[in-house]
């Protein structure tokens, strides 16, 4: 994508490099060059933000209407036309350690382009038994499928504020 590459350089080309062919005496293989400039491609950011969920819900199980943003942050629309949303929950506030539980995945496709944006509203059944204090993350592109040239850092965020989900026998 030229993203590493952007500069001058120069394009060279050399007949018979090896010197392989037959030539007459003194022959010297051709070579011709001439400069090229490579410029970094325009890239798409994604970008998850307003993360909202209730704060508690009695669970056994028990659905949950997640609502959040994505909007595309860079100057170009993404070169994939297909990327995933995730919708996480964790015991420990820390995305990504091991205590995670995937509550569901949304398939997004078609062309997002710079400054485009879409707010989903998912309806989430709860795994059986599924009680605690989590926090509620959400990960855009979470399968790394449009190319963002390292800034991943905002394809996540958070419920502000814990998500409860109470047993139905401590339910009032």
């Amino acid at each position: 994508d030229g993203s590493e590459l952007a500069g001058t350089y120069f394009l060279i080309v050399r007949t018979d490099n090896g010197s392989v062919l037959s030539q007459a005496a003194g022959a010297i293989p051709i070579t011709a060059s001439g400069p090229i400039d490579v410029t970094r491609p325009v890239l798409p950011d994604l970008a998850v933000s307003n993360v909202q969920a209730p704060d508690q819900t009695i669970a056994d199980p028990a659905t949950v209407t997640v609502t959040w943003t994505v909007t595309n942050l860079g100057g170009a629309a993404g070169a994939a036309g297909h990327w995933i949303d995730k919708v996480i929950a964790s015991k420990n506030a820390i995305l990504g350690d091991g205590d995670d539980v995937v509550l569901g995945m949304f398939d997004r496709t078609g062309p997002f382009a710079a400054g485009d944006g879409y707010t989903p509203s998912e309806a989430i059944t709860l795994p059986p038994e599924f009680t605690g204090r989590f926090t509620l993350f959400v990960k855009t592109d979470a399968n790394e499928e449009v190319f963002e040239d390292g800034r991943e850092a905002n394809n996540v965020a958070a419920k502000s504020g814990f998500f409860d989900v109470i047993p139905v026998a401590y339910a009032d």
